[in-house]
């Protein structure tokens, strides 16, 4: 009777195989039924079965795919009514839970026995080639078992956990897998192939449509429109964007671990761009808004771990461009704000000790190069602990620091910064210091910090020379400090733009044998007359052409006192004695000196800053008055030099002068200079320094030195002959750019001057241009 109605059953079809292979076949399909019905099988049965399917597919060598493929259906739909009771046993469970709890425990049992099946059936595997036994069962169970109910009470699950209810995610696990294990085995063939997913859902489209179908669609579906709705009802009662940012951190914290525990990488992906997309992309302006906000907090732990929350954030979704905005404007701002507050504490300052019609205090060097040190400081930490160091944020930074730098208000133009940093590290290495070692080598390197961003660096290495210079000429220097000074500087910008500063150093190191080598001099027998001077005078041997000494200010004709003579002479007849080929020129603008001033029976000491001051006060020793004819007739000096010495002395109360106009260039040559009777100070010591510009005060237009202007000229000249020699010809505009790049280490060159230092070389017979096109250049060996 089985026989009989298993031939009615297939009819026609079953006509092609014989008596022995049908029985094969109701053998296989009623031991794979009780298998799925039962779950056991014994050793016995399994290789029976086995046995079976071999002896099958030894019949099946001559037969056709299709006589192959029919029997695996009958196989297949013999198990169908067992798939589709296990479906409407499970369908019929209304709780969520106990029904993904029931479907977790069917499937790990039913897919378990396919792999045995699937075994077992290997040689019939074998024989099929297109599809396995495993894979046509595991299609009954799709088209049976799942039904939109699963995916309705997963997701379901999914939205009472992200509402802060601990669910079985295991189970969840197990069901995902389980999909996904379809799709593998099945493949994508059939009607599954035609699903196609939401291009506002995903960025990596799956290859898996039972699980997108089942799953990943639904459950991206269900995050946007769930995180959607949490993110428009933060904003309607909440309007505080940092605790958005803090919470969107968390939940996208835990998706993340979500994803790791139950999702399919695919998933990870698109669920990544969802949440993304609904909770930053959407809200994106409002989280920039806020930038502001936490950068002014005032704690800056706070500030420093919401700045990385947003940062984190925004970096998610390519959107740091406004955050480096906002922090630019904001390092704007602070830097507005504390210039401005350094200008106004030197306003006050100048206004609380002297007139209104008094110039305006300059800034303070040492408070200038604070305030940068500390923005720069501030904000490099904060990029280094809060961005993660980020490298746009890095040089974002240094483009608007340098720009902060060279124009500011205080500092309008850069060379006027150079000339406050260049001071700032002549105080530091001053001899009278109270900063340790350590501390003072930090502030240095502070320093050399921003000197990186000032584009006119030539300027610094002038106006420090000249200060170094000052310092060394005085004694006033640290010697290890200054020596560490130099060796950042050279550092910073090579030998040859210090090399006059280091020999400057060692003139003043070679001295201090000098010094001793003229005090056994003057305290030879043989030199009596000298004995003495050494006491007396201390005079430094400097190197013209490395000092930033002018010999331009010094007055030829002025007549040293005879006290001062008579050591200069001894002086110099011991050094060009010892040291042959060599000349002396004295300075006495650069000379110091003390002496004393005795008026009844006080007595002060008076520290001049040259020799013009001595040479004036020596002349009242046998007189209390003298005129301006009879003064300069005594030290030669120019009516220039002799103004501003009357007028410092008289503006130390040293000399009583009458009413005369502050504003002329000269006094009248009949004008009476007395001593003042009544001088007094309060101390034992008085410096007076005499009246002359200072350092780096005489500028142009541009605001730099005349004297830089002058070294630019050569270094441009230069920096044109060594292109040319090395390129032998170029264009007008790439000789420009050329030279630019080569000198833009040290100072930006105008256009302008680069053009006028070409006419120069081609005048000096260095270029010539090129007779066949008149914008090319060529180099004259």
């Amino acid at each position: 009777l089985n026989f009989f109605g298993f031939t009615q059953l297939f009819g026609k079809m079953m006509m092609s195989f014989s008596q022995k292979e049908l029985l094969h076949i109701q053998k296989l399909r009623e031991g794979t039924l009780r298998f799925l019905q039962t779950g056991t099988m014994s050793s016995k049965d399994y290789m029976g079965l086995y046995t079976e399917d071999y002896l099958l597919c030894q019949e099946f060598s001559r037969k056709s795919r299709e006589d192959v493929k029919c029997i695996l259906d009958t196989i297949v739909n013999n198990m169908s009514p067992h798939i589709i009771q296990i479906g409407e046993r499970i369908s019929a469970i209304r709780d969520p839970i106990v029904y993904l709890r029931e479907y977790e425990k069917e499937w790990d049992k039913f897919s378990k026995q396919v792999v045995l099946l699937n075994n077992l059936h290997m040689s019939f595997n074998k024989q099929l080639r297109l599809k396995t036994v495993k894979s046509r069962i595991f299609e009954a169970w799709r088209d049976h078992v799942l039904t939109q109910a699963m995916t309705d009470h997963l997701m379901g699950i999914l939205l009472r956990e992200r509402s802060g209810e601990t669910l079985f995610r295991n189970q969840v696990s197990n069901i995902v897998r389980g999909l996904v294990t379809l799709d593998n085995d099945i493949g994508t063939t059939g009607q599954q192939q035609s699903v196609a997913q939401k291009p506002d859902l995903v960025v990596h489209p799956s290859p898996l449509p039972i699980y997108r179908r089942f799953f990943e669609d639904p459950f991206l579906e269900a995050t946007r429109d769930f995180y959607a709705v949490e993110a428009s009802s933060f904003f309607e009662q909440n309007s505080n964007v940092a605790d958005y940012v803090r919470k969107v951190e968390a939940r996208l914290q835990e998706e993340e671990d979500r994803g790791r525990i139950y999702l399919h990488q695919n998933t990870i992906s698109n669920l990544k761009y969802i949440c993304e997309k609904v909770l930053i992309r959407t809200y994106q302006s409002e989280i920039q808004s806020g930038i502001r906000t936490i950068l002014e907090r005032t704690d800056p732990g706070v500030a420093s771990e919401e700045l990385r929350a947003t940062y984190v954030l925004l970096q998610r979704v390519k959107g740091l461009v406004p955050l480096q905005q906002e922090l630019d404007n904001f390092l704007q701002y602070r830097a507005r704000n504390e210039l401005t507050k350094l200008i106004n504490a030197s306003s006050s300052s100048s206004s609380s000790s002297s007139s209104s019609s008094s110039p305006s205090k300059p800034i303070d060097p040492k408070e200038y190069a604070s305030v940068l040190i500390s923005l720069l400081s501030d904000f490099r930490e904060l990029i280094r602990l809060t961005l993660n160091n980020d490298n746009d944020f890095v040089q974002n930074l240094d483009k608007s620091f340098k720009a902060i730098v060279n124009s500011n208000l205080a500092c309008p133009v850069s060379s006027k910064s150079a000339e406050l940093l260049a001071r700032y590290t002549d105080n530091l290495v001053s001899k009278g210091t109270k900063l340790d070692y350590n501390e003072s080598e930090r502030l240095l390197t502070n320093v050399f910090s921003i000197l990186r961003y000032v584009e006119e660096k030539d300027v610094f290495v002038h106006i420090a020379s000249k200060c170094f210079a000052k310092r060394f000429i005085q004694d006033t220097f640290d010697n290890d400090l200054t020596n560490l000074a130099i060796t950042r500087l050279r550092e910073a910008f090579g030998v040859e733009h210090t090399v006059k500063m280091q020999r400057m150093y060692t003139d003043i190191t070679l001295n201090r044998d000098l010094r001793d080598r003229f005090r056994e001099y003057c305290n030879s027998p043989s030199t009596s007359d000298a004995a003495g001077c050494s006491d007396v005078m201390n005079a430094l041997v400097l190197m013209s052409g490395s000092w930033p000494l002018s010999l331009s200010a010094t007055e030829t004709g002025f007549q040293e006192p005879p006290e001062i003579q008579h050591i200069q002479t001894h002086f110099t007849k011991w050094y060009m004695s010892s040291f042959q080929g060599r000349k002396l020129l004295w300075l006495p603008q650069h000379s110091r000196s003390q002496v004393t001033y005795r008026l009844g029976a006080r007595a002060t000491q008076l520290l001049l800053s040259d020799d013009y001051l001595l040479a004036t006060l020596l002349l009242f020793n046998r007189t209390d008055s003298l005129t301006v004819d009879e003064l300069l007739a005594h030290t030669s000096l120019s009516m220039a030099t002799l103004t501003s010495v009357v007028r410092s002395l008289a503006k130390m109360k040293i000399f009583d002068l009458p009413a005369i106009d502050e504003k002329a260039e000269s006094l009248e040559r009949n004008l009476v200079v007395r001593l003042n009777p009544k001088f007094a100070v309060k101390t034992a010591r008085l410096q007076i320094v005499r009246l002359t510009a200072p350092i780096g005060a005489a500028v142009n237009a541009r605001g730099v030195d005349p004297e830089i202007e002058n070294e630019r000229r050569i270094k441009i000249q230069a920096a044109l002959v060594r292109v040319m020699k090395a390129r032998k010809t170029l264009s007008h505009q790439e000789l420009v750019i050329e030279v630019a790049l080569q000198l833009g280490k040290y100072f930006t060159p105008k256009p302008t001057s680069i053009k006028q230092g070409i006419e120069q070389v081609i005048e000096n017979d260095y270029l010539e241009r090129d007779p066949n096109n008149k914008e090319h250049y060529l180099y004259k060996a």
